[in-house]
């Protein structure tokens, strides 16, 4: 399982954190841009409130009878396909390190 939150909550921590401003809006920028690696944006849509990010390097599992009763119930959005291959990108380049230069 992979947690989430409304990006206007995150942006409201780092302002309570006392990061300036400009540097706050630099972040957001990049991770609307999907450059963050760690983080994947979701943009606001027809069935989600507000912007979400993703938290890539927060990860729980679940035990299955939990995801049998997720199974039941209805689904909140579902990615298209061109957001499905940035997601499986993304998670792919966050768990495989490249940005360490470590030849696997």
């Amino acid at each position: 399982m992979i947690i989430s939150f409304h990006l206007p909550k995150y942006i409201l921590l780092l302002q309570k954190s006392g990061i300036n401003q400009s540097r706050i809006d630099a972040k957001i920028h990049s991770i609307k841009e999907q450059k963050v690696s760690y983080l994947f944006y979701l943009p606001k849509n027809t069935t989600c409130i507000e912007d979400s990010i993703a938290l890539l390097s927060d990860l729980h599992s679940i035990p299955l009878s939990a995801v049998e009763k997720i199974d039941k119930s209805p689904k909140i959005f579902t990615l298209s396909q061109v957001g499905f291959y940035l997601f499986l990108s993304k998670l792919s380049i966050h768990f495989c390190r490249f940005h360490e230069n470590v030849e696997r």
